[in-house]
Protein backbone atom coordinates (compact mmCIF):
# COMPACT_ATOMS: atom_id res chain seq x y z
CA UNK A 1 0.00 0.00 0.00
CA UNK A 2 1.45 3.51 -1.48
CA UNK A 3 -1.38 5.83 -0.55
CA UNK A 4 -5.23 5.92 0.22
CA UNK A 5 -7.00 7.72 -2.63
CA UNK A 6 -10.70 8.77 -1.47
CA UNK A 7 -13.37 9.37 -4.13
CA UNK A 8 -15.36 11.83 -1.74
CA UNK A 9 -16.11 13.07 1.83
CA UNK A 10 -18.97 10.93 3.25
CA UNK A 11 -18.68 9.08 5.89
CA UNK A 12 -19.30 5.57 4.73
CA UNK A 13 -16.08 6.03 2.20
CA UNK A 14 -13.64 7.85 4.68
CA UNK A 15 -14.81 5.87 8.14
CA UNK A 16 -11.25 3.65 8.36
CA UNK A 17 -9.43 5.98 5.98
CA UNK A 18 -7.51 7.34 9.28
CA UNK A 19 -6.58 4.10 10.78
CA UNK A 20 -5.31 2.98 7.91
CA UNK A 21 -3.39 5.62 7.03
CA UNK A 22 -1.48 5.07 10.48
CA UNK A 23 -1.26 1.53 10.37
CA UNK A 24 0.43 1.64 6.94
CA UNK A 25 1.88 4.78 7.27
CA UNK A 26 0.52 6.08 3.96
CA UNK A 27 -0.85 9.67 2.88
CA UNK A 28 -4.40 10.06 2.11
CA UNK A 29 -5.40 11.52 -0.62
CA UNK A 30 -8.12 13.84 -2.17
CA UNK A 31 -9.91 16.49 -4.29
CA UNK A 32 -9.42 19.52 -2.66
CA UNK A 33 -12.68 20.01 -1.78
CA UNK A 34 -12.99 16.69 -0.03
CA UNK A 35 -9.75 17.53 1.81
CA UNK A 36 -11.38 20.62 2.69
CA UNK A 37 -14.92 18.65 3.80
CA UNK A 38 -12.94 16.82 5.83
CA UNK A 39 -10.83 19.52 7.73
CA UNK A 40 -10.93 18.18 11.66
CA UNK A 41 -11.87 14.45 10.35
CA UNK A 42 -9.24 12.79 8.23
CA UNK A 43 -6.12 14.37 7.15
CA UNK A 44 -5.46 14.69 3.99
CA UNK A 45 -1.83 15.25 2.79
CA UNK A 46 -1.63 15.21 -0.50
CA UNK A 47 -4.30 16.71 -3.64
CA UNK A 48 -5.87 15.21 -6.41
CA UNK A 49 -6.45 17.42 -9.35
CA UNK A 50 -8.43 15.67 -12.52
CA UNK A 51 -6.09 13.72 -14.63
CA UNK A 52 -3.77 12.69 -11.78
CA UNK A 53 -2.37 9.14 -12.19
CA UNK A 54 -0.45 6.48 -10.53
CA UNK A 55 0.93 3.36 -11.86
CA UNK A 56 1.01 0.45 -9.67
CA UNK A 57 3.63 -2.52 -10.90
CA UNK A 58 2.83 -5.88 -10.47
CA UNK A 59 4.33 -6.85 -7.61
CA UNK A 60 6.77 -9.85 -8.04
CA UNK A 61 6.07 -10.46 -4.00
CA UNK A 62 2.55 -11.79 -4.69
CA UNK A 63 4.31 -15.26 -5.48
CA UNK A 64 1.49 -17.94 -5.85
CA UNK A 65 -1.34 -15.93 -4.26
CA UNK A 66 -1.49 -13.08 -7.26
CA UNK A 67 -4.54 -13.55 -9.38
CA UNK A 68 -2.85 -11.37 -12.54
CA UNK A 69 -1.29 -13.89 -14.92
CA UNK A 70 2.59 -13.84 -15.93
CA UNK A 71 3.54 -10.73 -17.51
CA UNK A 72 1.11 -8.52 -16.43
CA UNK A 73 2.01 -4.93 -17.43
CA UNK A 74 0.55 -3.39 -13.57
CA UNK A 75 -2.14 -1.39 -13.03
CA UNK A 76 -2.62 2.32 -14.10
CA UNK A 77 -4.56 4.48 -11.88
CA UNK A 78 -6.21 7.87 -13.08
CA UNK A 79 -8.36 10.29 -11.23
CA UNK A 80 -11.49 11.93 -13.29
CA UNK A 81 -13.24 14.58 -10.96
CA UNK A 82 -16.87 14.34 -11.49
CA UNK A 83 -19.24 16.12 -9.22
CA UNK A 84 -22.76 16.30 -8.27
CA UNK A 85 -22.90 13.49 -5.81
CA UNK A 86 -20.67 15.32 -3.88
CA UNK A 87 -18.73 18.43 -4.59
CA UNK A 88 -15.22 17.27 -4.34
CA UNK A 89 -16.15 13.93 -6.09
CA UNK A 90 -13.57 11.45 -7.75
CA UNK A 91 -13.64 8.35 -9.59
CA UNK A 92 -10.79 6.32 -10.73
CA UNK A 93 -10.37 4.76 -13.79
CA UNK A 94 -8.12 2.23 -14.36
CA UNK A 95 -6.75 1.57 -17.76
CA UNK A 96 -5.19 -1.24 -17.89
CA UNK A 97 -8.41 -3.34 -17.64
CA UNK A 98 -11.37 -0.46 -18.23
CA UNK A 99 -12.26 -0.44 -14.93
CA UNK A 100 -14.29 2.73 -13.17
CA UNK A 101 -14.24 2.52 -9.87
CA UNK A 102 -16.43 4.59 -9.42
CA UNK A 103 -17.60 6.07 -5.65
CA UNK A 104 -20.90 7.05 -5.59
CA UNK A 105 -21.51 7.88 -9.05
CA UNK A 106 -22.58 5.03 -10.39
CA UNK A 107 -23.55 2.45 -7.84
CA UNK A 108 -24.61 -1.33 -8.09
CA UNK A 109 -27.33 -1.79 -5.43
CA UNK A 110 -29.52 1.18 -4.46
CA UNK A 111 -29.61 4.86 -5.98
CA UNK A 112 -27.67 7.69 -6.18
CA UNK A 113 -28.92 10.60 -4.24
CA UNK A 114 -28.54 14.47 -5.00
CA UNK A 115 -28.98 15.95 -2.06
CA UNK A 116 -29.72 20.13 -3.22
CA UNK A 117 -27.68 20.89 -0.16
CA UNK A 118 -24.09 19.63 -1.22
CA UNK A 119 -25.06 18.16 -4.56
CA UNK A 120 -25.80 19.39 -7.93
CA UNK A 121 -27.90 17.80 -10.35
CA UNK A 122 -26.55 19.86 -13.46
CA UNK A 123 -23.08 19.02 -12.67
CA UNK A 124 -24.00 15.37 -11.67
CA UNK A 125 -25.65 14.77 -15.20
CA UNK A 126 -22.43 16.14 -17.00
CA UNK A 127 -20.35 13.99 -15.23
CA UNK A 128 -21.79 10.96 -16.11
CA UNK A 129 -21.93 12.31 -19.56
CA UNK A 130 -18.21 12.42 -19.06
CA UNK A 131 -17.83 9.06 -17.96
CA UNK A 132 -19.18 7.96 -21.10
CA UNK A 133 -16.77 9.34 -23.46
CA UNK A 134 -14.28 6.82 -21.56
CA UNK A 135 -13.23 3.77 -22.86
CA UNK A 136 -14.95 1.61 -19.58
CA UNK A 137 -15.29 -2.36 -19.37
CA UNK A 138 -16.72 -2.63 -15.92
CA UNK A 139 -17.91 0.01 -13.18
CA UNK A 140 -16.98 -1.20 -9.79
CA UNK A 141 -19.13 1.35 -7.49
CA UNK A 142 -18.93 1.71 -4.06
CA UNK A 143 -22.03 -0.17 -2.95
CA UNK A 144 -23.09 -3.40 -4.82
CA UNK A 145 -21.65 -5.34 -7.01
CA UNK A 146 -19.75 -4.85 -10.33
CA UNK A 147 -21.65 -3.48 -13.25
CA UNK A 148 -21.15 -5.42 -16.65
CA UNK A 149 -22.34 -3.36 -19.88
CA UNK A 150 -21.30 0.22 -18.51
CA UNK A 151 -22.31 2.22 -21.20
CA UNK A 152 -25.78 0.82 -21.13
CA UNK A 153 -25.47 1.57 -17.15
CA UNK A 154 -24.44 5.01 -17.90
CA UNK A 155 -27.24 5.51 -20.41
CA UNK A 156 -29.88 4.26 -18.34
CA UNK A 157 -28.89 6.53 -15.52
CA UNK A 158 -29.04 9.75 -17.69
CA UNK A 159 -32.39 8.53 -19.19
CA UNK A 160 -33.70 8.29 -15.84
CA UNK A 161 -33.15 11.48 -14.21
CA UNK A 162 -33.95 12.94 -17.26
CA UNK A 163 -37.42 10.92 -16.78
CA UNK A 164 -38.06 12.07 -13.42
CA UNK A 165 -37.36 15.57 -15.00
CA UNK A 166 -40.09 15.42 -17.46
CA UNK A 167 -42.54 14.24 -14.84
CA UNK A 168 -41.76 16.75 -12.64
CA UNK A 169 -42.37 19.45 -15.73
CA UNK A 170 -45.80 17.73 -16.23
CA UNK A 171 -46.97 17.53 -12.96
CA UNK A 172 -46.41 21.34 -12.80
CA UNK A 173 -47.86 21.97 -15.84
CA UNK A 174 -50.99 19.67 -14.20
CA UNK A 175 -51.20 22.04 -11.08
CA UNK A 176 -48.80 20.90 -8.80
CA UNK A 177 -47.33 23.87 -6.86
CA UNK A 178 -45.43 22.31 -3.80
CA UNK A 179 -42.65 19.93 -3.65
CA UNK A 180 -44.99 17.60 -1.61
CA UNK A 181 -47.67 17.72 -4.56
CA UNK A 182 -44.47 16.91 -6.79
CA UNK A 183 -43.17 13.85 -4.61
CA UNK A 184 -47.03 12.76 -4.92
CA UNK A 185 -47.20 12.47 -8.41
CA UNK A 186 -43.71 11.87 -9.59
CA UNK A 187 -42.96 8.89 -6.90
CA UNK A 188 -46.66 7.91 -6.78
CA UNK A 189 -45.08 4.26 -6.82
CA UNK A 190 -42.61 4.58 -4.15
CA UNK A 191 -43.12 3.74 -0.23
CA UNK A 192 -44.38 6.48 1.63
CA UNK A 193 -41.45 6.34 4.23
CA UNK A 194 -38.95 6.94 1.47
CA UNK A 195 -40.76 10.36 0.44
CA UNK A 196 -38.32 12.15 2.57
CA UNK A 197 -35.71 11.20 0.56
CA UNK A 198 -37.57 11.68 -2.48
CA UNK A 199 -38.11 15.35 -1.94
CA UNK A 200 -34.40 16.09 -1.74
CA UNK A 201 -34.29 14.59 -4.68
CA UNK A 202 -37.40 16.85 -6.47
CA UNK A 203 -35.63 19.47 -4.70
CA UNK A 204 -32.18 19.27 -6.54
CA UNK A 205 -34.17 18.84 -9.75
CA UNK A 206 -35.81 22.47 -9.22
CA UNK A 207 -32.44 23.81 -8.74
CA UNK A 208 -31.55 22.99 -12.11
CA UNK A 209 -34.58 23.61 -13.57
CA UNK A 210 -35.02 27.27 -11.85
CA UNK A 211 -31.16 27.93 -13.16
CA UNK A 212 -32.64 26.74 -16.47
CA UNK A 213 -35.22 29.59 -16.28
CA UNK A 214 -38.04 27.00 -17.02
CA UNK A 215 -39.45 26.49 -13.30
CA UNK A 216 -39.67 29.74 -10.99
CA UNK A 217 -41.39 30.34 -7.31
CA UNK A 218 -43.96 32.92 -6.37
CA UNK A 219 -45.26 33.59 -3.17
CA UNK A 220 -44.41 30.05 -1.58
CA UNK A 221 -46.25 28.00 -5.08
CA UNK A 222 -44.02 26.70 -7.52
CA UNK A 223 -44.79 27.16 -11.41
CA UNK A 224 -43.67 27.07 -14.95
CA UNK A 225 -41.86 30.02 -16.29
CA UNK A 226 -43.67 30.20 -18.92
CA UNK A 227 -46.66 30.85 -17.65
CA UNK A 228 -46.06 32.98 -15.10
Amino acid sequence: MTAIWLTHHHPDHVGGAAHLSRRWNVPVAAHPITARLLEGKVQVSQWLADGDGQFIPASPAMGRWSTTPPGWPGWRLRAVFTPGHAPGHLCFFEETTGTLLSGDMVVGLGSVLIDPDEGDMAAYLASLRRLQSLPVQLIAGGHGPALGEPQAVLAAYLTHRQQREESILAALRSGATTVADLVAVVYADTPAALHPLAARSVQAHLVKLTREGKVQQSGGRLQLADVA
